[in-house]
């Protein structure tokens, strides 16, 4: 299950690949597994990954689990002051949900900007009008077809 902010500008198949060494094609069952996209440091703590929420990403396992164990969830945890993606990441780490390491599947100015151009990344963030988004999907659409 993919979720994107309005803003964000997603290449579905780029993710299809880049997801296709933890989930081979025909896997209907596979790992309870969801997708850090950021690891960059905060206020000087080391780097790990974090999910943001303008791309997150959760196998259909991952998400059995949390609907069995959300109130868990909800009663082992300070949420009542977090966004959804904090949230959602210290759920999946409290139930021991396996990460996959997607930094490189995002740009995203506020962790590792990318150009639209940049067909290593399956998502742009954040283009806040139609204008900039419909250029950024556009750059990248004419990169794959230059680049594949």
């Amino acid at each position: 299950t993919v979720k994107l902010d309005p803003d964000a500008v997603f290449f579905p198949g780029r993710l299809k690949d880049m997801l296709a060494p933890h989930y081979p094609a025909g896997t209907t069952d596979g790992p309870a597994l969801y997708v850090a996209n950021c690891d960059r440091m905060w206020n000087g703590a080391p780097p790990q990954l974090k999910l943001f929420g303008s791309f997150e990403v959760f196998s259909r396992n991952a998400l059995g689990m949390y609907r069995v164990q959300k109130e868990m969830c909800k009663e082992h945890l300070p949420w009542q002051h977090w966004g959804e993606d904090l949230f959602m990441e210290q759920c999946m780490k409290l139930m021991h949900v396996g990460v996959i390491n997607g930094v490189s599947y995002l740009g995203d100015e506020r962790c590792h900007a990318a150009s639209c151009s940049d067909t290593s990344k399956a998502v742009f963030h954040a283009y806040k009008n139609v204008g900039a988004w419909l250029g950024c999907w556009g750059q990248g659409l004419n990169s794959d077809i230059v680049f594949k």
